[in-house]
């Protein structure tokens, strides 16, 4: 298996998301970052409802789509950026988070549940400021068991 991008933020978080729980941390950390960003782009809002409901098969015809909106919301963040002179102003943190949030989503959706979970919980971690941040990572190491 390949090393998650976890382990460089939370190496015993990291090694405690198994099966059993991956499918648990992936639907939180997406939806924590997604409610916080307030993505309303439809492909987004219709991946999210698939999941919600337990369609992740449904889900994952999608993430081509969902890759391809990361690409373009990652150029818009970089866009914005240049144009604030590397200034990381509210609209571009704003853009980056966004960013971000539906990467979670894109993760998410990959097919090995446990890469899926890690990954789409680091690009939330990413997304999030405190209280967020704080609140999803002490969620998830509750359902992982980590105190």
């Amino acid at each position: 298996m390949t090393e998650s991008r976890l382990v460089h933020l939370d190496p015993a978080l990291d090694a405690a998301i198994n099966q059993d729980v991956a499918a648990r941390v992936a639907l939180l950390a997406v939806v924590t970052a997604l409610e916080s960003c307030k993505s309303e782009e439809s492909l987004v809002v219709t991946v999210l409802s698939e999941l919600k409901v337990g369609s992740w098969r449904g889900a994952q015809r999608r993430r081509a789509e969902v890759e391809a909106l990361v690409a373009s919301l990652d150029d818009q963040y970089f866009d914005l950026y240049d144009a604030a002179g590397e200034e990381n102003t509210p609209a571009v943190l704003q853009a980056f988070s966004k960013a971000r949030a539906v990467a979670a989503l894109a993760q998410g959706l990959a097919e090995d549940p446990v890469i899926a979970a890690k990954e789409a919980l680091y690009e939330a971690c990413a997304s999030l400021e405190e209280p967020e941040l704080a609140g999803l990572l002490a969620d998830v190491r509750r359902i992982v068991g980590l105190r």
